[in-house]
């Protein structure tokens, strides 16, 4: 086992049977991670996501019961006071003053288009950047929301590679008015 995964915590569940994974091995872990490494909320969130994914299919696969990984990030945002800003919308004033901005000034213009499409029917960047002409039906004002652009750090610190991926849900494939 490396001294990293030792550092980490790992040594509580990383070499364990799945079966033998408890909730008290991830807290520490998680504890872990946070206190002695200083990880931020958003990197737990991807730790947290990753690892809650794998114990699923183990449950899914009927080789655990239970999830370790449940409700644990809660426990640990609790316990850390970690507090997320939440997201607000802008107002209608405040996405006029922005638009008017992108579209009269001279350094960033260019981003008007992207703003404008995103402000008036509510679509995520993904799904925006995403789009291909055949996504654009102009006689009917309708823009078919089916896929989306994900962009993918490469880890090697070459950059990043891109992907065409569907919608995280069915209810995310849409057909959507064009403004």
């Amino acid at each position: 086992m490396s001294k990293y995964a030792k550092d980490n915590g790992f040594q509580s569940f990383g070499r364990s049977r799945l079966s033998a994974v408890k909730k008290s091995d991830i807290k520490k872990f998680y504890n872990t991670m946070v206190d002695e490494r200083m990880l931020k909320v958003s990197t737990m969130d991807s730790i947290h996501n990753v690892l809650h994914q794998v114990f699923g299919l183990a449950v899914d696969d009927n080789f655990i019961r239970t999830n370790p990984t449940d409700n644990m990030l809660k426990e640990l945002k609790q316990s850390h006071n970690f507090e997320v800003e939440k997201r607000k919308a802008l107002t209608v004033p405040e996405q006029e003053l922005f638009i008017n901005f992108l579209k009269n000034s001279e350094q960033y213009n260019h981003w008007y288009p992207v703003f404008a499409v995103m402000l008036g029917t509510g679509m995520r960047v993904g799904e925006t950047v995403g789009l291909r002409w055949c996504d654009i039906d102009f006689d009917e004002n309708l823009i078919s929301v089916n896929h989306t652009l994900v962009c993918y750090n490469k880890g090697d610190g070459n950059g990043c590679s891109f992907a065409v991926n569907t919608p995280k849900s069915k209810a995310g494939e849409r057909t959507q008015p064009r403004n």
